[in-house]
């Protein structure tokens, strides 16, 4: 998800291999991108959690879906310009 939101940039690019293992293990995360929805990030922090803290696959479809009909009633919505 963090690469198709960052629209394919390479994650940890300076980092080794050995700096990435360290970097987790020890809490870092990949910051949110800008084109991320706050909410999906979110989903990415709670997937990149302690394997026995992620959420199911279920969770996270349902999540996803949610965001996107969120996103899109949003984006139909009219906006007032007044």
């Amino acid at each position: 998800m963090w690469e198709i939101t960052s629209l394919g940039e390479q994650p940890y690019v300076t980092k080794t291999h050995e700096e990435v293992i360290s970097y987790v293990r020890n809490g870092g995360r990949l910051p949110m991108t800008l084109n991320c929805p706050s909410p999906l990030y979110q989903l990415m922090l709670r997937c990149w959690s302690a394997a026995d803290a992620r959420p199911n696959f279920k969770f996270c479809l349902e999540s996803i879906i949610a965001l996107r009909k969120n996103m899109e009633d949003a984006l139909l919505s009219p906006v007032d310009t007044i």
